[in-house]
């Protein structure tokens, strides 16, 4: 509890000249402890910019791109208003462009506003993440959030075919913080 306590005292300061701290005090009591337990202060901080700007722009969804340049993987973030399937629909689209998801964090705030981070694996190719493929992801991730519905069902006018058993894992020994959920 001090450190993440610390992590909140140090996230007000950073951000004391560019957002109101109403607004930051707001992000911070909306969220779990976990949350900062998870995240770095540069990353809280980004999140707190993130969701301001979702709010102050009157749409549904961001998404926002993090390149891990010297990594295999990169993040994205999602803000938007919670409703039942979106995570679902969201990893659809992944599904659907061809990316494997790594790592997701998920965090509903108490008003309702999600703040998902994904890791995504780079394409083996790494020419291959342009900016037309984040621009076709981010259109996507909009419409399905927009429209609460699959697009992607909608757009190939089917169900995908594909038959791949689930399973899905969990383990409460890892960590006392929180459950792993493994799915493949």
């Amino acid at each position: 509890p001090q450190r993440v306590n610390e992590k909140k005292l140090e996230v007000l300061e950073l951000l004391r000249e560019d957002i109101l701290e109403a607004s930051v005090q707001e992000h911070i009591a909306n969220m779990p402890d976990i949350y900062f337990h998870n995240l770095t202060t540069f990353d809280l901080s980004r999140h707190i910019r993130m969701v301001e700007q979702f709010k102050e722009s009157g749409r549904r969804s961001a998404v926002y791109y993090e390149p891990k340049s010297f990594s295999t993987y990169f993040e994205v973030v999602l803000v938007a208003r919670s409703y039942p399937g979106i995570f679902g629909h969201v990893v659809g689209v992944f599904s659907y462009l061809g990316f494997n998801i790594r790592s997701v964090n998920v965090y509903t705030r108490n008003d309702g506003i999600v703040v998902d981070v994904f890791r995504l694996d780079k394409p083996k190719n790494a020419s291959e993440l342009t900016p037309d493929v984040l621009m076709k992801l981010t259109q996507l991730v909009e419409k399905v959030v927009f429209h609460r519905y699959n697009h992607l069902k909608i757009k190939l006018g089917k169900r995908l075919s594909a038959k791949v058993p689930t399973e899905i894992g969990f383990d409460n020994t890892v960590t006392n913080r929180c459950t792993i959920i493994a799915i493949y």
